[in-house]
């Protein structure tokens, strides 16, 4: 399903989240899931096949090419039929959150709805195929809002936070649309309009944005990883438009940065041999801080 990469520990390795089709509770677990029998999955194993289980996974950096699975540690492991992840600081603490968008429009996967394709095998046909369609569950789902604590776990937000309407969602984006530091969100709906969530957050927290400037054939600085250094912390993102789930983000970088006034410092790595570093002595707050390859003097800190 859905993926993202982003650096939620603040440690300044880039860590990744997958999303899969694990269900909260223990009756859609057990309705939803029945092609996931204990027989068939112990066969799956005898054949030479891994071990599976349904599951989101949140892989921790630990650097050094190692990773770590925190899903269930962080409370982030089971979220519904899922399909856009998107790591976003929404309250500008320094500490970045995660978005799913969820929703499919038939449970194809009910035992019902499996009992009753076996039954109907054969008897589909350009005629009635509507009227099959119609006989299977449908149950519009929640969007979740993952609230980082700051020590690898996570808090649900209730509905009362936004996403209180059920639907069926895929693609979701986040973009600061009138321009107040705060993350905005848009979430594509199946059947139904899009939605456009303003970030109302009261938080008293400062934010930088970053707009790269590359050269040649890439201009906005894609593939540019850039770590920022404050208040004992170094978070690094990575200028990648394509993120959650068939869905684009705008070319600018966000770093929530908490209650700091100041910030050390930036350092910008264009490609594989090029490293910038900009110091910077006061918080730039209210418009983009535009960097450019050519401009920024190479050092070393």
């Amino acid at each position: 399903m859905g993926s993202d990469a982003g650096d939620i520990n603040s440690d300044g390795w880039t860590d990744l989240i997958t999303l899969d089709m694990a269900f909260e509770d223990n009756y859609k677990s057990k309705t939803n899931m029945g092609a996931m029998d204990p027989d068939r999955f112990h066969g799956l194993v005898a054949e030479g096949q891994y071990y599976q289980y349904i599951q989101n996974a949140l892989q921790v950096n630990m650097g050094h090419g190692y990773f770590s699975e925190m899903g269930e540690l962080a409370g982030v492991s089971r979220s519904d039929w899922s399909y856009a992840s998107l790591f976003a600081d929404l309250d500008i603490d320094g500490d970045q959150d995660i978005l799913v968008t969820n929703g499919v429009l038939r449970d194809l996967r009910t035992m019902t709805s499996m009992r009753g394709s076996e039954m109907l095998q054969g008897m589909v046909g350009p005629s009635n195929y509507l009227e099959v369609l119609d006989i299977l569950p449908s149950n519009p789902v929640r969007n979740i809002i993952y609230s980082n604590d700051g020590n690898m776990q996570f808090t649900k937000l209730p509905p009362s936070n936004g996403f209180n309407a059920p639907g069926f969602s895929q693609g979701m984006a986040y973009v600061d649309l009138d321009g107040d530091g705060l993350l905005d969100v848009v979430i594509n709906n199946m059947n139904a309009q899009a939605s456009i969530y303003k970030n109302t957050s009261t938080t008293n927290g400062h934010y930088l944005k970053i707009k790269l400037k590359g050269e040649g054939q890439n201009l906005n600085g894609l593939g540019t990883s850039v770590v920022a250094y404050f208040s004992g912390k170094k978070q690094i993102q990575t200028m990648q438009t394509s993120r959650g789930y068939f869905s684009s983000v705008r070319q600018e970088l966000y770093y929530g940065l908490g209650n700091i006034a100041e910030m050390d410092s930036i350092k910008v790595y264009w490609n594989h041999k090029a490293m910038s570093v900009l110091k910077i002595s006061r918080l730039i707050r209210h418009s983009p801080l535009v960097l450019r390859k050519k401009k920024i003097p190479f050092a070393v800190t």
